[in-house]
């Protein structure tokens, strides 16, 4: 039988492995601001889901929705971090896996925008009075409304078009 190396942690069994990523959770959520925003968004988010009372195929979207966008978070902050570890100067490839990596949450983020409109915002119309309801029941209309959010909200944030994002001395994307 061939004995297994220990990895970089000097971790060997189950029990401390799975200590070593709590712990790499808790590491994330201390330095990382957006996925303390993240988790808090998520947290009313579940609330929300028990106050409305979803039931088993909502929570099952609902939860898969949360834990991709937490888990591709995370996922970018390591890229982030072993990108800045191996490149410490501006480099374009480097600038490039940063950027794929937040393009990853930014996928995440859209898709939890869809599954909550079409899993919460049902359990929502019947308590709004009048047209905004049955405008909002469209699901052309919903689709649409979400599709301008997203984009309006990915370009505030310089997200989608890199001239409208933060720039450094030289007039170049950050």
């Amino acid at each position: 039988m061939i004995a297994r190396q220990r990895g970089p942690s000097g971790c060997r069994d189950f029990p401390q492995r799975l200590a070593e990523a709590f712990n790499g959770l808790g590491l994330a959520y201390r330095a990382e601001h957006n996925l303390r925003w993240q988790v808090a968004l998520a947290t009313l988010t579940v609330t929300a889901g028990f106050l409305l009372q979803l039931d088993r195929t909502g929570w099952l979207w609902l939860l898969t929705s949360v834990f991709l966008v937490l888990g591709a978070e995370v996922t970018n902050s390591a890229v982030e971090a072993a990108v800045d570890l191996a490149s410490p100067q501006v480099q374009p490839l480097a600038r490039f896996a940063k950027h794929v990596a937040a393009g990853a949450v930014l996928m995440a983020v859209a898709q939890s925008l869809v599954v909550a409109i079409l899993v919460l915002l049902p359990q929502l119309l019947p308590s709004l009075p009048g047209w905004p309801a049955r405008l909002l029941a469209h699901p052309v209309i919903s689709l649409l409304l979400l599709a301008a959010l997203s984009v309006s909200l990915a370009g505030a944030l310089g997200l989608i078009w890199p001239w409208a994002g933060p720039r450094n001395g030289k007039g170049e994307p950050r």
